[in-house]
């Protein structure tokens, strides 16, 4: 990268492409798949689509981010993280990663 800047220049170099490189090549080093999704084909990306609706149950569209507080940010954080998930065997995140049982009753 640094030859093609001095053979080429700088300016030539946008921040993103430098991102994306740094970014191939630690997948490389790392040995693992990097995939890309297309541009407007939510199909593509699920787990994101899913997460993004249910952060839209806390913060709806159209609601102003400069209104939000760190309780209200807090509060979606914990409920979401105390829900439990059928990929995870219907456990929580927090008991998942963080073995941290739920405040909540989930089972009668």
């Amino acid at each position: 990268m640094v030859a093609a800047q001095r053979r080429w220049g700088r300016c030539c170099f946008s921040r993103p492409l430098v991102l994306l490189v740094l970014l191939l090549a630690t997948n490389k080093a790392l040995g693992a798949e990097l995939y890309f999704a297309h541009p407007y084909a939510s199909w593509e990306r699920g787990l994101n689509e899913h997460a993004n609706g249910l952060i839209r149950q806390y913060f709806p569209k159209g609601c102003d981010f400069a209104t939000i507080t760190d309780e209200d940010i807090q509060y979606a954080m914990n409920r979401l993280n105390n829900r439990p998930r059928k990929c995870l065997g219907m456990q929580t995140p927090n008991q998942v990663f963080f073995g941290i049982d739920p405040p909540v009753a989930l089972v009668s």
